[in-house]
């Protein structure tokens, strides 16, 4: 099957989302609504002493609760494009099937992330640091950091690329644990990340006008976006289904 391109994945996505808008706005409101009551009365004011550990552990369950939410909105939209059932409900199926999978891909992703600040954090350190006893001038003190800055970019798009899908494929795949999730990702996305990247990068106009219309906008973007990339991934897979059956 031969892979689409950007524009033919964005015709599909308004193709799955014709009829389907109210269904998707009414998602993503929800999830917005909830994410705001978490903040309001989970948050403890206050960050000092016992309250400061608190607030960071109430900060932490609000980060996983919020990607369970948002790992459903993959159910959603894997269901509009395969004209299967969908309903606003399914943004909760991340909290009855296998929860621990999501949290530990998010985990494993977060701890993964922060290796590739390292060199971004360790050379600012140390440059920092040589530019105030005066070893070394503002200028290299500057290149430093941006050359660093650029490495740990470029370590975090490769992670952020090559397990992209993970969430996708724990929804099709429950038979698979979140290592063989993270390592299938992997594998499909091979070749593929350059495609992804400039994938997402045609949104940003659409993105911009949205934060310019004070959000309102967004309520149309987003959810186009995430149908995109649902057929992206859906487009891929069946590439590596075609692949497989001739092998």
């Amino acid at each position: 099957m031969k892979q689409g391109s950007c524009a033919l994945l964005k015709a599909r996505a308004r193709q799955a989302l014709t009829g389907r808008y109210l269904t998707a706005m009414g998602a993503l409101v929800l999830t917005d609504l909830i994410y705001a009551f978490m903040i309001a009365f989970l948050i403890p004011t206050g960050f000092t002493g016992r309250l400061a550990g608190l607030s960071l552990l109430s900060y932490l369950i609000i980060l996983f609760l919020t990607i369970l939410l948002l790992v459903g909105h993959n159910c959603l939209y894997l269901n509009f494009a395969r004209g299967s059932h969908a309903a606003m409900g399914q943004i909760f199926f991340a909290f009855s099937h296998h929860p621990d999978r999501v949290i530990l891909i998010t985990a494993a992703l977060f701890a993964a992330g922060f290796v590739c600040m390292l060199p971004f954090l360790l050379v600012s350190f140390f440059a920092y640091t040589s530019w105030l006893i005066g070893g070394m001038s503002l200028s290299a003190m500057a290149g430093a950091f941006g050359i660093s800055g650029l490495i740990s970019l470029a370590l975090f798009l490769l992670l952020t690329v090559r397990y992209a899908m993970a969430f996708f494929l724990y929804i099709d795949h429950p038979e698979l644990n979140w290592l063989q999730l993270l390592g299938e990702s992997q594998r499909i996305m091979k070749g593929h990340g350059f495609r992804y990247i400039r994938l997402n990068l045609s949104f940003i106009g659409m993105l911009l006008l949205g934060v310019l219309s004070m959000g309102l906008a967004l309520l149309w973007v987003i959810p186009y976006m995430i149908m995109t990339n649902t057929c992206f991934y859906l487009d891929l897979t069946d590439s590596h289904s075609d692949a497989d059956a001739q092998n």
